[in-house]
């Protein structure tokens, strides 16, 4: 059992070896669980996405488009 418990224990820390600092710096994390993210449910996306819709229901409530703009934070681009 003490074999066993080894081998799977050198395999996790193999896994977990993308999860460094460097590993992470050098786009390891990526190549190994890439296909394990989505990146429509990053935090900034779903942040972009809910604000676009705040923006959108705010102006349908007859607010203008500046004053929406002002209320969510969103400045005009110079």
């Amino acid at each position: 059992p003490l074999v066993s418990v080894a081998a799977t224990a050198v395999d996790m820390l193999k896994e977990l070896g993308a999860f460094t600092a460097l590993a992470i710096d050098e786009g390891i994390i990526w190549q190994r669980w890439g296909h394990a993210a989505d990146p429509t449910s990053r935090v900034d996306e779903t942040l972009l996405r809910d604000l676009k819709s705040l923006d959108e229901h705010l102006q349908e409530d007859g607010v203008s488009r500046e004053a929406s703009h002002g209320l969510i934070g969103k400045f005009p681009s110079q």
